[in-house]
């Protein structure tokens, strides 16, 4: 029980964050804690050799070290080394401005499996996104699999042509349908004990998790 670590530092995995408070997993347990961070990491940005700007300093994915509080909180002394991360372009920092830097936001650490989704229609299939998302996941060495959704609403079968073009080249494609849910079990099974990102357009990508990762 997580009493008996008071006093001690706790290890945990990053689940959750909301602003400024990071949601984290005890090993063992399978109750959240709500944690701060503490006061070492409160800075906006660290800079590294290469002139590379990390906006991120914990997130989801991270395995930590922290204190409990009397009240229950948590408050997080320790990032582990991550083994991967994905990231994108981050907005410029006012104020962090000379000529060569580079701002990277990351998104995810410590991924198994990369789930790039898109809807074969509704919107329209767009293969340039994710071949930007392919080179984001190759860049960080990770597992990735292609899914193309909506199949119930492609009459003309369009999603084969793009299907058998990413498995040619190697990549794991799974055609899913939310409705006939076609394809959803040959997903559970693909995410069934690891830890999995799941990127796309946001109301796709969101609902194909939650019917996945939380079926009714």
């Amino acid at each position: 029980m997580l009493f008996y670590f008071k006093g001690g530092f706790i290890k945990g995995l990053v689940s959750k964050i909301e602003s400024k408070d990071y949601y984290v997993l005890p090993s063992g347990e399978d109750k959240l804690i709500r944690c701060s961070l503490r006061g070492k990491f409160k800075k906006d940005f660290s800079l590294k050799k290469d002139k590379l700007y990390h906006t991120d300093i914990v997130i989801v994915g991270d395995y930590v070290e922290f204190e409990l509080n009397e009240d229950g909180s948590g408050v997080i002394t320790k990032v582990e080394e991550r083994k991967n991360y994905i990231s994108r372009k981050a907005p410029r920092i006012r104020g962090a401005g000379f000529r060569g830097e580079r701002l990277e936001q990351i998104i995810a650490a410590n991924i198994d499996k990369f789930f790039i989704v898109s809807s074969i229609t509704q919107p329209e299939f767009n293969n340039k996104v994710i071949d930007r998302f392919v080179v984001a996941g190759e860049s960080s060495g990770l597992n990735i699999i292609i899914i193309i959704n909506k199949i119930d609403l492609d009459d003309e079968k369009n999603f084969k042509s793009w299907e058998k073009l990413y498995k040619n080249i190697g990549y794991k494609v799974i055609p899913t349908s939310t409705i006939s849910l076609a394809g959803i079990d040959e997903l559970k099974n693909e995410v069934k004990g690891y830890k999995n990102l799941f990127w796309g357009h946001s109301g796709v990508a969101n609902l194909l998790y939650s019917i996945v990762c939380f079926p009714v």
